[in-house]
């Protein structure tokens, strides 16, 4: 499988981690600062079959993003609140068509990344199941007890503003 990775930061770190755990063989990590990635890239170069860096504006970049399986937005573009909230970084026509896109961003729990690659039938997920099951991991490890994830879930739903 191939992933790519939008951004260099601390969550691109926790999830090129789990990507290795879970066997991914290919990873490109995407970021405005090439330096920034090709460090990040680096760190992981012995775990990963195949990891390279690329800057955001590169020319290839539709070439790098070719056969992904995943692509993660590790960047907070796109969020309420955030830099830069009406952005949606990478326009979704040069992903594959059977990619699965996914945002650690949860608010809003559609992000213009998100929206605009439903509009070209991909697979999406938003962040609000890695918030809630970070949360429900900390419970567990401070309690002892298992996670009501079901509360979780629809007490995160109610926290911004989704009743449904």
């Amino acid at each position: 499988k191939k992933a790519v990775i939008l951004g260099a930061g601390g969550s691109a770190k926790a999830v090129i981690v789990g990507l290795i755990d879970a066997g991914i063989k290919t990873l490109v990590v995407v970021n405005r600062t090439l330096s920034r990635g090709q460090d990040l890239a680096g760190r992981f170069g012995s775990l990963v079959e195949n990891i390279s860096a690329v800057a955001l504006d590169s020319n290839d970049l539709k070439q790098d993003f070719s056969n992904a399986d995943l692509i993660v937005n590790c960047t907070s573009l796109g969020m309420n609140g955030g830099p830069d909230p009406s952005s949606s970084l990478i326009n979704p026509e040069i992903f594959p068509s059977n990619a699965l896109v996914t945002d650690l961003v949860y608010n809003p729990t559609e992000t213009p990344l998100l929206r605009n690659a439903a509009k070209f039938g991909l697979d999406i997920l938003n962040g609000l199941p890695m918030l809630v099951y970070q949360g429900a991991a900390s419970f567990e490890v401070w309690t002892g007890k298992s996670a009501p994830v079901k509360e979780m879930f629809k007490a995160a739903a109610i926290a911004l503003g989704n009743r449904s």
